[in-house]
């Protein structure tokens, strides 16, 4: 986890500060007004994090300059900027202000989760100059992790204006950005600044591990990447020419794709059989958002899950590439402060697909009907679910966040939801769902999700319960058809991490993300 304070690595290896004298003063650059600046001129600059530390940088601090030379200038003036469109996404922010004509770079990133957590910039990134009349648009920044509690900070070659963003989730500024007025950096992007090449090469984290038909795994991971294992074991990235976060994957069957991914600002990526990068797919008029959930086929059309603020929304269209998407439903809830992405789960079912929220009932549609029926959840709010591809749907309620120790109530499902058997398990049973082996036995694990955790092993539907080994770091576990157990390490700072076992769960062997 990141400390306090986080020093930000600029150059290729050496550690940058500004350090410069002078009487310092702090003042407020307010968002903007219902599109009317403040005084000023309109500066906008969006920021994407490669890391889940923190939750979404949410305030810029700039240094103004007496001059154009970023080491011997004299600081005039401290400006803070903060976000425009919260919860817009996980790992990306924007940001809208206005600043007094002047130079400024960077001084201070901070964390929008709790405010403790901060990069302290140098002059590495450069700085802008603003000029009344003359809006400012800076692109993107990417964050990403390097070692030890340093941090890359550059700027992105792929995202060099906020256009896009600014269009479609605060339009109200749309127009103080005027194409043939916007200006952007003072000078070119460095040749050293390789924070988004880096940040690609080594995307964190992951999620959604899936299992294909041919015994290949993917999981969906930051920087518009999937990461894809081999049957035999070895993995690869499949990169695309996004960087935004992707939330899930899913096989398919159709004639140009084996695999569609799926995440932030509505991006949609299939994978081609054999190919080695991801293809954009042309959504066509499906609503701005983040896309979360998807499900559907060739025959039955396509069910995508769409999010904005606290609201999901299903559209359906009859074709996937330039779709023409209508409304099936939507739902309204609270997220979680524990989990906010764990509040709205869909899975595909081949027949159908079937949904459901911490407070809800599980709605399950039928494709050749077209006609929605409603199956009972366990007794409580949900804090996890989970529709296994062994045939086994597991949850657990009763339990809120990672600091729940217990009791936590367990339940399984083998008949899709219909019927629900609550399973005994032992006071420091976690709220991670229980998965199913190849075999048939029933895995779970006992501990805190920020302690130490044990895998236990169940052959007689939860009636007894045998320990398989010591601490197990791994809380994600995927059983895979050829009776292996694929296992997730947890970091959110570092790339994602796999081990494999052959045996149950007995012992595991690490494998290599490449």
């Amino acid at each position: 986890m990141f400390g306090t304070r986080l020093f930000i690595n600029l150059l290729a290896g050496s550690v940058i500060a500004l350090a410069l004298g002078g009487c310092v003063t702090t003042s407020v650059s307010q968002p903007l007004a219902s599109g009317v600046p403040a005084g000023g001129t309109a500066v906008t600059v969006s920021i994407t994090a490669n890391t889940g530390q923190v939750r979404g940088l949410s305030q810029i601090t700039l240094s103004r300059l007496n001059s154009g030379n970023a080491l011997s200038g004299l600081i005039l003036q401290s400006y803070v900027l903060t976000q425009v469109a919260k919860d817009m996404a996980r790992d990306t922010t924007l940001f809208i202000g206005t600043l007094p004509p002047g130079t400024y770079y960077f001084s201070t990133l901070t964390d929008g989760g709790d405010g403790r957590h901060y990069i302290q910039l140098g002059a590495g990134l450069g700085g802008f100059t603003v000029e009344e009349g003359k809006p400012v648009d800076l692109g993107r920044l990417i964050v990403t992790p390097l070692f030890d509690q340093r941090v890359l900070v550059g700027r992105s070659l792929r995202v060099r204006d906020n256009r896009a963003l600014i269009e479609r989730y605060s339009p109200e500024y749309l127009k103080l950005f005027a194409l043939d007025a916007t200006i952007s950096w003072s000078a070119p992007r460095k040749g050293t600044d390789r924070a988004e090449e880096f940040a690609m090469a080594r995307p964190t984290s992951a999620q959604c591990v899936t299992e294909l038909a041919d015994g290949s795994v993917a999981a969906a991971t930051r920087m518009g990447t999937v990461l894809w294992r081999s049957p035999n074991g070895t993995w690869r990235k499949l990169p695309s020419d996004q960087i935004e976060s992707l939330n899930c994957v899913q096989p398919v069957r159709m004639a140009n794709a084996d695999l569609l991914a799926f995440g932030e600002f509505g991006t949609l990526l299939r994978h081609a059989p054999e190919q080695n990068k991801l293809e954009t797919v042309d959504t066509g008029n499906l609503p701005y958002g983040n896309l979360i959930a998807l499900a559907g086929n060739v025959d039955a059309g396509w069910y995508i899950g769409v999010q904005r603020n606290n609201e999901v929304t299903i559209y359906h269209s009859a074709r996937l590439e330039r779709g023409d998407w209508s409304k099936v439903r939507s739902e309204h809830m609270q997220t979680s402060i524990f989990n906010p992405n764990s509040w709205f789960w869909m899975r595909d079912i081949g027949t159908g697909f079937a949904y459901t929220t911490p407070e809800g009932t599980l709605q399950v549609y039928d494709y050749t009907s077209g006609q929605w029926s409603q199956r009972a959840t366990p007794k409580g709010r949900l804090a996890s679910f989970r529709a296994g591809g062994t045939g086994m749907w597991s949850a657990t309620a009763g339990g809120f966040g990672p600091f729940s120790h217990g009791p936590q109530n367990s339940f399984v499902s083998l008949d899709q939801g219909r019927s629900w058997q609550q399973v005994q398990v032992s006071m420091a049973a976690s709220d991670i769902p229980l998965v199913q082996r190849a075999d048939g036995a029933w895995l779970r694990f006992d501990g805190s999700l920020l302690g130490k955790m044990s895998l236990q092993a169940s052959s007689d539907k939860g009636k007894t319960w045998t320990s398989l080994n010591g601490e197990r770091t791994s809380r994600e576990l995927t059983p895979l058809k050829s009776g292996a157990i694929l296992g997730q390490g947890w970091d959110w700072s570092e790339p994602a991490r796999f081990v494999i076992s052959n045996d149950g769960g007995m012992t595991w062997t690490a494998e290599t993300v490449n």
